[in-house]
């Protein structure tokens, strides 16, 4: 029934199923965003315990700059994965051009492991975070809590935000 709608109203099946494909790439596209926001703000987080624990450092800065320009680059593959993809839309007309989208597919590859490699690394400095914090005196009784942030952080942080 919905099918002979939509052939009625838009001649082919093709129009919708175009549709549908464009709203998944901008889905996939606000899903990584959204990923490398909560990304930078775990980070920044962890530096600002540190800096509170009076942990001042200059490889914060080290930290700071490194994570921004992983999000960056993060950025650009997230870019240039939607625009890989709606090329491929356009020029694809599903199936009935040999158009590749192997473009596509490396760069979403080459970002998540580029995430994968930021998320271990923002693990072990929630890690340290977590060590610091025990070392204080003041701060003991306050740090048992994130014990239990330790055991989830690996998990939503593989993961990506969207998915759960």
């Amino acid at each position: 029934m919905i099918l002979t709608v939509v052939i009625q109203v838009y001649g082919s099946t093709d129009i919708p199923l175009e549709i549908i494909d464009r709203l998944d790439d901008v889905t996939a596209f606000l899903s990584s965003i959204a990923d490398v926001v909560i990304l930078l703000c775990l980070v920044e987080l962890a530096l600002s315990f540190l800096r509170a624990l009076g942990n001042d450092s200059i490889y914060h800065r080290i930290i700071r700059y490194s994570d921004l320009f992983a999000i960056a680059v993060l950025f650009i593959l997230a870019i240039a994965a939607l625009g890989e993809d709606e090329a491929w839309l356009t020029n694809s007309d599903y199936g009935r051009f040999r158009v590749s989208r192997t473009t596509a597919t490396n760069l979403y590859s080459a970002y998540d492991i580029i995430y994968w490699i930021t998320s271990l690394a923002t693990v072990s400095l929630s890690t340290f975070v977590l060590y610091s914090s025990i070392r204080k005196k003041h701060m003991r009784s306050v740090s048992s809590a994130p014990w239990t942030c330790l055991i989830l952080l690996p998990v939503l942080t593989f993961f990506p935000f969207t998915y759960l």
